[in-house]
């Protein structure tokens, strides 16, 4: 697992934290640490992320992170031995000193597995688990989804990478791609719905036959 895939919700953890603390008791140290620590582990999660698109390791945000975490497990440890209250610091310094083992493992075994480099079509793969799920669901909810295509096809052209619910996705825009995607004979692309779909519209939908089987 890449480190920003738990840094991130780590660092935005901390700020809502900081939030939760301030309005409960009024307390701006909550609220400056939190916000000052989350903030900056977003910001690392953020370099660290942009570098493994780049396929290369930002160690500078992999040793930012291990500092963070391993200074609020100090602090929050301390803060817990004296006050013997699990909420806040028991939880905090739980959590930070389990991602200071996790960074430190990710530093020792030389940062995030970078793939082999291949050639992509252009694109983003979005931020990891909400990717571009959310626009696409929005589009749906708001009858908008033809001009989220639309202006998906405008900025990368006919073919493009994406992320929808987790799954890396290749968006093949226009008349082409949908000629290609119904009559492809099935050697080196076939259409084919999620089981879920498939279960609804039935494995002889017009949507999943291709090639010999839908001209019939």
């Amino acid at each position: 697992m890449h480190d920003f895939c738990f840094t991130i919700p780590y660092g935005l953890l901390l700020v809502c934290g900081g939030v939760v603390g301030y309005v409960k008791k009024g307390s701006t140290a909550s609220l400056a640490g939190g916000l000052g620590t989350g903030l900056l582990l977003v910001l690392a999660g953020y370099l660290s992320l942009q570098a493994f698109h780049k396929h290369k390791n930002s160690y500078f945000a992999l040793i930012l992170e291990t500092a963070i975490a391993a200074l609020l497990t100090w602090i929050m440890g301390q803060r817990y031995m004296q006050t013997g209250k699990i909420m806040p610091p028991g939880i905090v310094a739980g959590i930070s000193l389990a991602m200071t083992v996790f960074y430190i493992y990710k530093l020792a075994s030389g940062g995030n597995h970078i793939p082999p480099k291949t050639e992509l079509p252009p694109g983003s793969l979005g931020i990891p688990i909400i990717d571009q799920s959310l626009g696409f669901l929005w589009g749906m909810r708001a009858n908008t989804a033809e001009k989220w295509i639309a202006d998906r096809g405008q900025r990368y052209g006919p073919i493009s990478k994406m992320s929808l619910f987790g799954k890396p996705t290749v968006f093949l825009h226009g008349q082409a791609a949908n000629k290609l995607v119904f009559t492809c004979d099935g050697s080196k692309m076939s259409n084919h719905q999620t089981d879920s779909m498939t279960r609804i519209i039935g494995d002889r939908s017009l949507v999943e036959l291709s090639g010999e089987t839908l001209l019939q």
